[in-house]
């Protein structure tokens, strides 16, 4: 058997294909990604409280044993929740790099819509927040929910506020509408990935309620209109609109209130 040698004519040389950037992993996240991203930030919230609040029971001289009050634990729980909303997206960023995504926002279909779409979903969250603060004097609803205990705080009400209006918001519709559903929406269909996360969002809130089951479900219904707004749109700036004028309007509503 003859051994051919291919021949370079003299001055050429072979120069070897560029490499072809990486294709985006599609999908690039799966349900099991989701919760195990969700778990950990639920880990890092309650190890860094934990942290936070040793400070906070050492100056006020706290007695050892006595449980502590929700108001001093809130303080020590919304900035957790704040650091461990940063570490999120950091690692999501991170994790979907590496998988062909640089950009955070472009791969959850953040998708900013124009100021008129942008109107309408300002008027709805209006229209919604009224109409869920009059719905809830048809229920019985408890006047001692955890929730309303920590707003008596003067300085928890404030931290609420600026968490509540902004942060929150952002991060909570990252990770439900713009992660959660679409996995979901992949795996088990549209209807049923819509109830799953709309019962997810519900359910990260149930702590505050203490259970109760008439707010519970105001809020499962607020996270259906969430995440319908996020299917139909197939914008998570859609939902986010919504839902920073949802809180700011009732938040604006319960200090006129009082």
């Amino acid at each position: 058997m003859s051994l051919v040698i291919p021949f370079t004519p003299p001055g050429e040389l072979s120069v070897p294909a560029p490499a072809l950037p990486r294709p985006p992993r599609i999908p690039a996240w799966g349900i099991f990604d989701v919760l195990v991203l969700g778990a950990l930030t639920f880990l890092i919230i309650n190890v860094l409280a934990a942290l936070f609040l040793i400070p906070i029971l050492v100056t006020q001289r706290f007695p050892a044993g006595q449980s502590v009050p929700l108001a001093t634990a809130a303080k020590a729980v919304i900035p957790a929740e704040l650091v461990a909303y940063v570490l999120l997206l950091i690692i999501a960023k991170s994790v979907l790099g590496t998988r062909g995504h640089p950009n955070l926002l472009q791969a959850v279909q953040w998708n900013w819509l124009g100021w008129k779409k942008s109107l309408v979903l300002i008027g709805l969250a209006l229209v919604s927040a009224v109409a869920v603060l009059m719905s809830g004097s048809l229920f019985n609803i408890p006047p001692d929910l955890p929730i309303e205990v920590m707003l008596r705080d003067r300085l928890v009400a404030n931290m609420f506020l600026l968490f509540g209006i902004l942060p929150a918001p952002f991060v909570e519709e990252f990770y439900f509408r713009g992660l959660l559903y679409p996995a979901l929406q992949r795996r088990l269909g549209g209807a049923t990935g819509v109830i799953l996360t709309a019962a997810a969002f519900a359910g990260l809130h149930a702590s505050q309620l203490a259970g109760a089951l008439a707010p519970i479900v105001i809020l499962f219904a607020v996270g259906l209109v969430l995440t319908l707004i996020r299917a139909l749109t197939g914008s998570v700036a859609a939902a986010f609109v919504f839902h920073v004028t949802y809180n700011a309007t009732l938040f604006m509503l319960d200090a006129f209130a009082k």
